[in-house]
């Protein structure tokens, strides 16, 4: 078993209610995303899009090209924001509604 450290005392988190976009990375060498979520509590979540035996290479290529050309807006009519939620929330992220009006 890899070390770990045990709580004497077991730490209790705010329940988390909002998640936003707050930083966007792309790499087009080596196609891959990586977008920085924070809570209404100030937890931040990180969601990677990189090639595995889920995305390929071709996959997350497309996906950099729908981003780049604004086709999220142009054909979903939706924020790049939304577009990134609604991404993550469909590759496993939390479940909800995405609200709101663009930055």
């Amino acid at each position: 078993m890899a070390e770990q450290l045990t709580l004497t005392t077991p730490q209790t988190f705010p329940d988390l209610t909002t998640w936003k976009v707050i930083e966007i990375w792309i790499d087009q060498i080596a196609p891959s995303l990586k977008v920085t979520f924070e809570s209404d509590t100030g937890a931040r979540s990180i969601w990677r899009l990189i090639v595995s035996p889920s995305h390929s290479e071709a996959q997350i290529r497309a996906g950099l090209r729908y981003m780049n050309q604004g086709q999220f807006k142009t054909i979903q009519d939706k924020s790049l924001q939304r577009w990134l939620l609604e991404e993550w929330q469909a590759d496993g992220g939390p479940a909800g509604t995405v609200s709101g009006t663009p930055d």
